[in-house]
């Protein structure tokens, strides 16, 4: 435990955000350049559990550094999809959900930001660098909705309809999943953004 909290202190003081938050942040996956970006990966749930992985719970620090005017809304929750048979990523303590709000203005930036930094290229012109040097699996927010299946946001289904609700269409919090390296703290950005 101990151990966890100061490597967790090291990677979130080593990535902390710079200056003004209204300014385009520096793309932390640039840092870590000089190993191999990790590749394309989508993990299904096939359970549920009690447990938070690591990833989750590091995941949910480094979001207080960047995005400070949000909060969690909880990782683990043993529930299937709406809708659905499938468990959700949440059932297997591998999803966060953080509120904020597309209807407040300075939380729409924010959340906009965390966006197009997630999906950013890095330096060296790889797509969706830090989602995937974090492990990400699934990023929704606003009707729309990233994965590792396609390289740029689209329209997420569910909003299809007329009347949807806020919840469902991620309209109060951003929807960050991992994949199951990124949940156990084993892709690049959680093992070498410290050393």
């Amino acid at each position: 435990m101990v151990r966890s909290l100061l490597f967790g202190l090291i990677l979130f003081a080593a990535f902390l955000p710079a200056g003004d938050a209204g300014a385009r942040q520096a793309n932390p996956a640039d840092g870590l350049l000089r190993y191999p970006i990790d590749p394309y990966r989508a993990d299904r749930a096939t359970g549920c559990t009690d447990v938070v992985r690591p990833g989750a719970w590091y995941l949910a620090a480094w979001l207080q550094t960047r995005v400070p005017i949000g909060e969690s809304w909880g990782i683990q929750e043993c529930r299937r999809v709406r809708g659905g048979q499938p468990w959700s990523l949440h059932a297997e303590g591998r999803a966060i959900d953080w509120r904020l709000d597309v209807d407040v203005p300075a939380e729409r930036r924010a959340a906009d930001r965390l966006v197009s930094l997630l999906l950013r290229r890095d330096a060296r012109g790889n797509r969706n660098a830090l989602a995937r040097r974090m492990g990400l699996q699934e990023v929704i927010w606003n009707c729309r909705i990233w994965t590792p299946s396609r390289t740029r946001l689209r329209p997420y289904g569910p909003c299809a309809g007329r009347g949807v609700d806020r919840t469902i269409a991620h309209r109060n919090h951003i929807h960050l999943a991992l994949n199951r390296l990124g949940a156990r703290a084993k892709t690049s950005f959680w093992r070498y953004a410290a050393a």
